[in-house]
């Protein structure tokens, strides 16, 4: 999973790359109600909490 900052449309800037432990694929993903964080179910391989704001 990777995070990409995307304030400019036009020019997406890629922050920082997740590795799961196991291979697997995104569930379900879930934003909170401040909108600073974003959960991602990949099952049985874990949860991802990415942390949004300007970078």
């Amino acid at each position: 999973m990777s995070e990409v900052n995307i304030l400019d449309p036009l020019y997406l800037k890629h922050v920082i790359t997740y590795k799961t432990k196991k291979r697997a694929n995104a569930y379900n993903a879930v934003l909170n109600r401040a909108e600073d964080k974003l959960f991602i179910s990949y099952g049985k391989a874990g949860l991802a909490i990415v942390t949004l704001g300007e970078n």
